[in-house]
């Protein structure tokens, strides 16, 4: 089974370069974790990485990294 990896800050520097490695893997699924998932640099995510997944998440907000953690493994 393919195991689904969440990354904090898909739209910056560091969390995009995870992002791209594991990416280029093609072992996981990828929840791109970002504030605004409906901005500019999210859908940049979406056009570059097709079959990820954008999820809103705010890490000043309990409730919000809930969802964007739900059913995650790594």
């Amino acid at each position: 089974m393919t195991k689904t990896v969440a990354i904090i800050g898909a739209t910056g520097l560091q969390g995009g370069g995870v992002l791209n490695s594991l990416y280029d893997t093609g072992k996981y699924k990828i929840r791109a974790l970002t504030r605004n998932p409906s901005g500019e640099p999210a859908k940049l995510l979406l056009m570059k990485y097709p079959g990820i997944e954008v999820a809103a998440a705010d890490l000043d907000d309990t409730e919000s990294l809930r969802k964007a953690f739900k059913d995650i493994d790594i």
